[in-house]
């Protein structure tokens, strides 16, 4: 249910209270609620309460969005939805706040969506994830600032992670990252599936990656001058590609790509390893590097099978940008 479909804010805030009222009077209870609303700092804070009354122990899936809300006036998240919802298998969260949490029971959550949320602090998301004891499929995509320097993510059953990151829109535009000391770390031993995508963190962890088979990867750092980038942060970067060698399937930017090549051509003395294992390999070049970067592309991956070049062309530097696919399969 949309406020856009409503005539009015007021007019959609009315309708949604008649039907919690309704299942007040009748004692009926809310399986499933999907709510998105647009508002401005006029509008009047009524997701919380809604919530505090749907956060049942038969409450099985929530999504909330909360559009065009400047983070100054984000809807908070009751407490009780952490510790009543028993059922819950699915939920999403899009632009509210996070508060600190006293306690998190959520036993059958398996999907969370997290998006331009605010948190806490980096301990309050921590401990939200981590009490989540069977969650398999966790998206995160971070607002700048969302009160998060390091995003830690440790579950022992998580199979799938993406990470990324808003920078801002309306008010809420910022016009820079400050990166130093901010990170990623993951700690899931039955991950299989790994995307990074406009994540600009200053490092990366990777830690039990033993299950991991397909991984996405648009950054792996902030830097687009690989020649300014420290020794601590290239350890980083080795480490990171260390932790992700053993992968069967691939997905990297023509950035990434970039600096595979220039570390094959500068870094001799402690080289990024080789990908062995991938077969399948999806890999974005910008066509004036073509030539000059295929001899990494096939020293980096000498197993290959099916491999997809996504060719960037950048016409006289302008924003605009054509992309093309070249497919070759049994390579």
């Amino acid at each position: 249910m949309s406020s856009s479909e409503f005539p009015g804010y007021s007019a959609f805030v009315s309708f949604i209270e008649k039907i919690l009222a309704f299942s007040r009077e009748g004692n009926s209870v809310l399986y499933k609620l999907k709510i998105s609303i647009q508002k401005d700092e006029n509008a009047q804070s009524c997701v919380t309460r809604w919530i505090d009354f749907v956060a049942t122990p038969k409450l099985n899936h929530l999504d909330v969005e909360c559009t065009l809300a400047n983070r100054k006036f984000l809807e908070a998240i009751p407490q009780i939805l952490y510790i009543e919802c028993d059922t819950l298998v699915y939920l999403r969260l899009h632009r509210v706040s996070m508060g600190e949490y006293k306690s998190v029971s959520l036993p059958c959550l398996k999907s969370m969506r997290l998006e331009h949320n605010v948190y806490a602090s980096d301990a309050s998301l921590e401990i939200f994830i981590s009490s989540c004891p069977v969650l398999e499929d966790l998206t995160i995509v971070r607002m700048v600032p969302d009160n998060v320097k390091v995003l830690r993510v440790r579950s022992q059953s998580l199979t799938s992670c993406h990470v990324d990151r808003l920078f801002g829109e309306g008010d809420d535009y910022v016009n820079g990252l400050v990166r130093e000391g901010s990170g990623v770390l993951i700690d899931a031993p039955r991950l299989k599936y790994l995307k990074f995508e406009d994540d600009l963190t200053d490092s990366k962890i990777i830690t039990n990656p033993v299950s991991l088979e397909k991984v996405n990867i648009v950054f792996v750092f902030g830097e687009h001058d690989f020649t300014d980038v420290d020794l601590p942060k290239r350890n980083m970067v080795r480490s990171f590609f260390n932790s992700i060698s053993g992968v069967k399937e691939m997905k990297i930017s023509a950035y990434t790509m970039e600096f595979l090549d220039y570390n094959r051509e500068y870094e001799t003395y402690d080289p990024l390893p080789q990908f062995c294992n991938v077969s399948t390999l999806n890999v974005g070049f910008y066509v004036s590097n073509l030539d000059m970067m295929m001899p990494t592309l096939l020293e980096s991956f000498p197993n290959l099978k099916s491999l997809v070049l996504k060719l960037v062309i950048n016409f006289l530097a302008q924003p605009s940008l054509t992309i093309k696919e070249l497919h070759f399969f049994s390579l």
